[in-house]
């Protein structure tokens, strides 16, 4: 029974040090991907709406003008400046 419990917890911490190190290389792919991503402004990351999703209207196509017209409170909108290589899994969670 104890031998078992040693397994379980040695088992629990091999599996997050191989979670973390598959986020690492998640994380290097991504940046690799992206590298050469577009050039502009950042706009627009809008996500997880808790209750009536908001309804958003596009105010200008050219320059990716979107304005949330109703519950804007019921979701989140990611506003921080990016970095060069965009932003990140692990950003996003820190966030």
């Amino acid at each position: 029974m104890v031998a078992a419990g040693r397994r379980a917890a040695s088992a629990s911490k091999s599996f997050s040090g191989r979670r973390a190190a598959l986020e690492e290389l998640r994380e290097i792919e991504y940046e690799r991907r992206f590298r050469n991503a577009p050039r502009g402004t950042f706009k627009n990351l809008i996500f997880a709406a808790i209750g009536p999703k908001p309804k958003i209207v596009l105010r200008g196509a050219v320059n990716n003008d979107a304005e949330i017209v109703q519950n804007a409170e019921n979701c989140l909108v990611y506003s921080d400046p990016l970095s060069a290589h965009g932003l990140t899994w692990r950003q996003m969670v820190t966030w």
